[in-house]
This record gives structure tokens, C-alpha cells and sequence, in this order.
């Protein structure tokens, strides 16, 4: 992994660096994309209390981000955090930022008394779930599913 990646809280004047990242991660997952749309979620979940977005940066710009919203579950009585919009540059992809992002995002739930954290993914990306499964996180048997209104 490169040394100078540093990782921190996503600001409203970084969303125009986070939508490529977010262009290439519908890409991957068939989902249309439109930046108007995107920019409006990224701000809203930026701004809301809720939830935060994280980002990955080097030297010159924002190459990995992720964001996490907040839900009281009454499985734990609690808050647990919904990982969504997690996705690498496609150029810095192998080189440990995934994991680092996805670390800072764990610690960022532990300081702040969110003992659980989930997130959805493809389950024919295999490459995706080694991912997972290598930074320890647990396959469950449920299924999404999802309705438009």
C-alpha cells in the first residue's frame, strides 16, 4: 500500500472527487447513474448526523471512499451502521486501501458506541466476498431484496 494514503471524514467540497469513484462502483454493480441524484445523497449523508462518509486520499486526490448510516436495531437495542458506497479507484485497487477504509470506518463505529456494522454486496463477485471474508467479516444467510415506489 502507498505510505502518503491518509483517511478521514468526507467534506460537502469533496463530492465532486467522490462521484467518479461512485460512477465506477454502479458500473460494477448495473446500476444507472446520475450524478445529479449522487451528488444529492453524498451531501445529504454528509450533512446528516445519522450518518458519515469517509474517504481515502493521496497526495493529489480522492481515490477510495464509504459511507455509513446509522440504524437503532432492536436486535442489539442499539445503533448498528449500514456500510454503503464502499469502492476503491479502479488504479489504486490491490494495494491494502479497501481495508484501510474499511478499518477506519470499524473504528470510527467503535468510538462512537455502534457495536455492529453491516453492508450488502454482490453474491456472485467473488473477488468482493474474498475481500470481505479476508478483513473478517461474517457471511449471514440473509437475503435482500428491495421495491421501488
Amino acid at each position: 500500500m502507498q505510505d502518503n494514503i491518509r483517511l478521514r471524514t468526507a467534506f460537502e467540497s469533496d463530492i465532486h472527487q467522490m462521484l467518479p469513484i461512485l460512477k465506477q462502483l454502479f458500473e460494477m454493480e448495473n446500476v444507472a447513474f446520475d450524478s445529479k441524484k449522487q451528488q444529492i445523497g453524498l451531501s445529504m449523508i454528509i450533512k446528516e448526523k445519522s450518518s458519515e462518509a469517509f474517504v481515502a486520499e493521496n497526495s493529489e486526490r480522492i481515490i477510495g471512499m464509504c459511507t455509513l448510516q446509522t440504524i437503532v436495531s432492536t436486535a442489539t437495542g442499539g445503533l448498528s451502521g449500514y456500510i454503503e458506497d464502499f469502492c476503491v479507484d479502479n488504479t489504486y485497487r490491490g494495494q491494502g486501501i479497501g481495508s484501510k477504509i474499511l478499518e477506519f470506518a470499524e473504528n470510527w463505529s467503535k468510538e462512537n458506541n455502534i457495536p455492529n456494522i453491516f453492508l450488502l454486496t454482490n453474491s456472485s463477485n467473488k473477488k468482493t466476498l474474498e475481500f470481505y471474508e479476508k478483513n473478517h467479516w461474517k457471511k449471514t444467510n440473509y437475503l435482500a431484496f428491495t421495491k421501488s415506489l
